[in-house]
Formats: C-alpha cells, structure tokens, sequence
C-alpha cells in the first residue's frame, strides 16, 4: 500500500514528477528545477526534532564527489525538503546481479575507501553504520555515491555507543550488542561486507574458513574480523591497502601478457624499481606512521606509485637548477583559523610564491612537492589550486594518478584547524566558485577514468552553489549549461520514445552550441574548444535529419560546420597535426550528412 503523498512548498522553483521511494527517514521524489531544467532529487522530512535531524545535520556539512550533495533546503509547516542532487545510475547490488567486472571492482573498492577516509577525517568524524550494496549508487560512467546517512552519528568514538542500528549481513558485530562501543573499525566491516559481496555474490559467513590466498581475500579477512582491534586501524589504512591490492592485480596482468624468461626478470625489476619509488612518493603525500604491515606480508606500498614518473628525477630537458623569483608584497598578511588572528609574514608569502614558480617547470611528480608545501602555507588560496589544475591538464590528459594526488591535497586536514584544504577555500565563495568551475573542466573535458562526467557536474553545481542573483562570474553561463549537459547523457542512452530521444537530442544540440559561442567569445581553452567542435560535428553526422524534423534549419547547421572549419584552419592553435586532420575530415562528414539530410 502507497503511503502518504506530499506536496512541494508553494514557489518552491521546482516542479514535482514522480515519487522514488520512501523509508524510515523520509519520502524520496524525483523533481525538476524550473529555471534550469536539472533533475534533482527532494526528501521530505516530517516532525524533525532537534535531536533528529540525522540526515539535515550531516549532509549539508559534507561535500565530496561520492556523496550527495545538498543542494538547497526547503522548510514548510512540520515538513523540511532536503533538494539534493539526482544521482542516476544503478544500486551495487543491482550491478552485481548483473556481473561486476574486476576492473569495475576495484573501481568500487578504491571510492568507497576513499569516502570513508573523508568522513572519518573530518574534525568530528562522520559514522555512516549503514553500509551495504543497497545504499551505493553507481552512476552510468561507473562513479559511486553512498547514500543515506539516516544512521550515521558524529563525533569522536568515545562518544558513542551502539543505538541499534545496521543490517544485518552487513553490520559489525558490536552493533549487535546493546552498549558496545562504534567508531570507523565499524564502518571499515561493512565496507568490508559490501566487497565481499561484490566478490562473491552473497554476504560474508562469519564460520567462512580463509584460505588467503589471494591479497583481495587477506583485505577483506582483515576488515570481516570479529574483533574491532583486529581490523584496520582505520579508513586510511584500508585505503592504502586497497591501492597495494590495485598494483597488484595490475602487475598480475602485466604479468600475464609477459612472454620468456627475459621478459619477466626485466619486468620483475621494474616493478621493485617503481615500488622503491613510491615508497619515497608516500612520505609527501600522507602524515602516517611509517611502520611496515608486516603481520600479513603486504609491505608498505604507496598510492600513487606504479604510474608515475620518474621519481625524483628531472624530466628529460629539465633545466638542473630550479628557478625562484616570484615576490610577495612587503606588509603584513592576517587570516583567521579556528577564531585566533594569526600573523603571516613577507617571508611566508615569498616561500609560496617561490614554490608556484618552482611547480610550474617541474615534472609532475616534482611538482607534487611544492604543492604540498605551498597549501601548508597557505591552503584556502586560491593560486595553488589554479596553477595545479593548469599543470595537471596541460598535457590534455588528466588521469588516475594525478586525481589521487590531486585529492590528497585537497581533502588533506589542516592540523591548526581541524578542516581540509578544500573547506578553508570555502569560506572565500568568489575564489571556491572558479576553483569548483575549474575542476568541473578539468573532469568534463581531460578525464581518463571512470566517473569523470559524473564528478564534473557535481563540481558545476558546487561552483553554481557560490552563486546569488547579483552574480557576475563570468563562467556562470558555461556552468549552467554543461550542468545541465550531463544530464543528457544518462537520458540519451536510456531506452524511451523516439519523441522524448529527439526532445533530449534537441537539447544537447542547443546547449553545445552555446557552449562552442562562449568558448570561442571568451577565448577558452584550445583543447576545450576543440573537444566541444567535435561533439558538435559528431551529432550533426549521427542526427542531423531529426535535428532538421525539430526545426534546426539546414542553412543554421552548416553555418556552423563553416565556424568549425574556420577555426581548424588557424595555425595558432597549437593543435596536434593528426587531431586537426581527424576535425577536419570530421567536418567534411557532417557537412554530408547535413546536405543529404535537406536534400529533398
């Protein structure tokens, strides 16, 4: 039997549509903003107390790429509307009924260990206590988002006690036991039953006879413990050792495709030779205790170091010397953390400067160093995290290895406050705003990985959450609409109509064009430009005739095969001769395409 139905607040600027579910914190309805056409989802809360606004309290102080993201909060009466950001996509177990790839797994594997290192850092921790296949979201590029924390509690472990909740299956075994104690080991056990469960399609059996042999089976040995004291430490330690079970899985495949005797001493001491270097990689990245995991043989290993350059070397071509000079203004400098007024000194901005410039001729690896420096110094300035975006996109190619470095900057917590890096930048909206705008391009348009359109759109909302009526950013347009852009991929690739497909083709068509006027009006990036060119071209050659039935006229669509033309054949674009050549035969097509589709 439906239970009951709720009506949005009167002027709310959202538009109901259909109701999702429903569960013990709440009603869930799918609705849509009415200014920006953006789907987003709105929970009902009823008769919230003080002392029981769970879900209120810790999502809108949370802001991470796998977690929803409250977008705005409606009060009405008794009912409170939590709007948050519409995640579509699948359930974990969804996705495992069907067959999680290995690769697919690990992916699993590392976000949620990366959510977790995220709550439990912040300076009064978050304990979701309800982790399980049901409450993680996989959007269709493969992104994870965990959801509802209408059992999570904050606040240092000795503060809390089990209060009942869990499922079972996937609960730890304290939470079964009236009055034990809860902290991350808890969450650590049901993250561990969630991988389990992707392994082996079904939940963990506690009598279950380990044989270790694989290093898969020795994590989530360690996280299934009874025994809280037995398991990892804590969420960073798991982490790390779900990054040491992706270098090896990688090395296995390497391995694998590895002919003769030769070939496999050679790639033997390559992979000793990257170890050691990521072993001298971890010690800039992570405050941690150095001691090695010895009790199951797994060694220290690193995050980010199987990938990498090459070490500390200098890249080929790199000067031997580093350069300096940038200098800081000679008054005195104040910002306020954690209340107290604190002096920052000429010399403290002439070392920030001096590291900015030092990063931006260094390789990668090198570069990593001085950032790390140079947001201890300063780390809610937005410069760094500009010039770091810049470095790592230069290339055209923003991967794996420089996000997990990337994110170890951002979320690290600052020891005098308590808050991350990424929280102190917050607090400046204007600059928070660019620097979320910034990223959104960096993963809508150089993102190697899985997840990258889906993490884009939820920096664009970030940076449209800075926002207010009087706003003149001028990167507001372009955010709105490649927001609003995302959404299309999910629907284009969903089965429907052939109206409501063309609709949404439409849609994108309009959009793409306002993005391809801004870029070129505002002189974006070359590679940016480029990339929206081509989706361009390729839909004009996929759909040109159901753009023509839905009024695009012929004359319109070739017009802007010519603007594409036009900008192909400036030579100060500094495009690749080879990605010119494939936009220019590109265009060649869709021109096709367009005349045959007006032909008649």
């Amino acid at each position: 039997m439906a239970g009951k139905e709720y009506s949005l607040p009167e002027n709310s600027g959202y538009r109901m549509i259909r109701r999702l579910g429903s569960g013990g914190e709440g009603t869930v309805y799918l609705v849509c903003h009415m200014n920006t056409e953006q789907l987003r989802a709105a929970k009902v809360l009823t008769n919230i107390r003080e002392n029981k606004r769970h879900e209120l309290d810790m999502l809108k102080n949370l802001n991470h790429p796998s977690l929803p993201k409250v977008i705005d909060i409606l009060e009405e009466g008794e009912n409170t509307w939590l709007i948050m950001e519409y995640v579509q996509g699948c359930r974990l177990d969804q996705a495992v009924s069907r067959g999680l790839g290995q690769k697919q797994f690990w992916s699993v594997a590392r976000q949620l260990s990366e959510v977790l290192v995220y709550l439990h850092s912040r300076k009064k921790p978050v304990l979701h206590l309800d982790i399980k296949p049901s409450n993680i979201l996989l959007r269709p590029d493969e992104g994870l988002v965990l959801i509802d924390f209408g059992a999570s509690i904050r606040g240092h472990p000795d503060e809390h006690v089990n209060s009942g909740y869990g499922t079972p299956g996937f609960a730890a075994p304290e939470q079964q036991v009236e009055g034990a104690r809860v902290d991350a080991r808890t969450d650590l056990f049901g993250a561990g039953a969630v991988l389990y469960y992707c392994r082996y399609g079904k939940t963990p059996d506690p009598d279950r006879k380990w044989r270790r042999r694989t290093g898969l089976d020795r994590i989530l040995a360690k996280c299934l413990e009874i025994e809280p004291d037995r398991r990892y430490a804590d969420s960073l330690e798991f982490y790390r050792a779900i990054c040491r079970g992706i270098r090896t899985e990688k090395r296995r495949r390497m391995l694998r495709g590895s002919f003769g005797a030769v070939t496999l001493l050679v790639l033997s001491a390559s992979l000793l030779l990257s170890d050691l270097q990521s072993r001298q990689a971890t010690s800039l990245f992570l405050s941690v205790k150095s001691s090695a995991e010895s009790d199951e043989g797994e060694g220290l290993g690193t995050v980010f170091g199987e990938d990498q350059e090459t070490g500390t070397l200098l890249e080929k071509g790199q000067e031997s010397e580093p350069f300096f000079e940038k200098t800081g203004e000679s008054e005195t400098y104040f910002e306020e953390e954690g209340g107290e007024t604190k002096t920052v000194t000429e010399e403290d901005v002439q070392t920030y400067n001096r590291l900015l410039g030092m990063a931006s001729g260094l390789g990668f690896t090198q570069a990593i160093e001085c950032y790390l420096e140079a947001s201890a110094l300063f780390p809610g300035d937005s410069e760094w995290y500009l010039n770091l975006l810049d470095q790592v996109t230069a290339d055209g190619l923003f991967d794996e290895i420089e996000e997990q470095a990337v994110k170890e900057l951002i979320y690290a917590v600052q020891p005098d406050t308590g808050a991350t890096a990424l929280e102190l930048l917050e607090e400046n909206e204007e600059a928070y705003g660019e620097v979320a705008y910034r990223f959104g391009l960096a993963y809508w348009y150089f993102y190697e990985g899985s997840g990258g359109k889906s993490a884009a759109a939820w920096w664009f909302q970030c940076a449209l959450g800075t926002l207010d009526g009087d706003s003149t950013a001028v990167w507001q347009t372009t955010a709105v609409i490649l927001a609003r852009v995302g959404s299309y991929y999910g629907a284009l690739g969903n089965a429907g109509t052939d109206e409501e497909i063309s609709g949404k083709e439409w849609d994108y068509w309009n959009d793409l064009k306002g993005l391809w006027k801004l870029f070129c009006s505002q002189g974006e990036d070359q590679a940016i430009c480029a990339e929206t060119a081509e989706e361009l071209l390729s839909l004009l050659t996929l759909h040109a005739y159901d753009l023509g039935q839905n009024g695009e006229t012929g004359e319109e669509m070739l017009e802007i095969v010519s603007d594409i033309e036009r900008y192909l054949s400036d030579d100060s674009l500094g495009l690749e001769d080879e990605k010119t050549e494939k936009m220019i035969a590109l265009a060649q097509t869709a021109r096709a395409a367009v005349e045959r589709a007006f032909q008649n």
